[in-house]
């Protein structure tokens, strides 16, 4: 599930790359039949041209999970998952992680053949007061509300705490990520993958949450140079992928044991 601003193609041969290269060719050299969200850059404008006909997302700022103004999203999301047999595992890059609750929430089906959400860097907790929240209330909305009854998958969380922000710094990955993790928790001296802060990526419900090193995107933060140091790229992925399996082959009284024994997740 793509990121916000993020295109499929972003999955599949980022920046101009060979389709080797790219996050979608890793997961099928594992053995996973991958289907990647038909999300275009240019959907995002959706996001305000769809919310301006919500009051509540559009002049309150208390988007609700409904909101025209991500609906859009959930609706490709159901679109992905019908058109694949069996259960799924809902890969969710930045935004595309909390937006996976999202479709759950907004389609049974997908919350039912759901094996397991697992998020790469996404700003799951709101903004705290004081902040703007450039979802408009929806991600607290979503953040809030109770995972269906028809979900019964595995939850995991993968976060990274590589990049502390520094507003004053002269390198210019920390300097950008300070003004990143600001909008998001309202504090640029956070560490996070140099996006999102370390703080707002963990669900307290996860079973489990992982914590690495890498860094968020497929460019270099602040500019277009590729980076092979991200969740998506090859040294990366059997740090999250093998704990996040070992997961969905647990079944939910072993989970629902382990959330009461940890309440906060299993950590790395």
């Amino acid at each position: 599930l793509p990121g916000f601003g993020n295109d499929q193609v972003d999955y599949r041969a980022p920046l101009g790359l060979p389709e080797e290269c790219g996050l979608v060719a890793a997961l099928e050299r594992r053995g996973f039949a991958v289907a990647v969200a038909p999300v275009d850059r240019g959907d995002w404008l959706k996001v305000l041209t769809e919310g301006w006909r919500d009051a509540d997302f559009f002049f309150k700022e208390r988007g609700g999970v409904a909101s025209p103004a991500f609906a859009w999203y959930a609706e490709k999301v159901s679109a992905a998952v019908a058109a694949v047999d069996g259960p799924v595992l809902l890969l969710g890059h930045s935004a595309g992680g909390w937006l996976a609750k999202l479709a759950c929430l907004a389609d049974d089906d997908v919350a039912t053949r759901c094996a397991a959400i697992v998020s790469l860097g996404a700003p799951h907790a709101p903004p705290p007061a004081g902040v703007p929240c450039a979802t408009r209330g929806v991600v607290a909305s979503v953040f809030a509300a109770p995972w269906p009854d028809a979900f019964d998958g595995a939850i995991v969380t993968v976060a990274s705490d590589s990049v502390r922000g520094d507003a004053a710094s002269s390198d210019g990955e920390r300097a950008t990520a300070a003004d990143a993790y600001r909008r998001v928790t309202g504090n640029a001296a956070d560490v996070g993958d140099s996006v999102v802060p370390l703080a707002a990526a963990h669900l307290p419900e996860a079973d489990a949450r992982l914590t690495l090193a890498c860094k968020h995107s497929i460019n270099v933060a602040g500019s277009g140079v590729p980076t092979d140091d991200w969740y998506g790229a090859e040294k990366w992925i059997d740090a999250w992928l093998g704990p996040a399996l070992e997961q969905v082959r647990r079944p939910r009284w072993l989970r629902e044991a382990g959330r009461r024994v940890f309440p906060a997740g299993i950590t790395n």
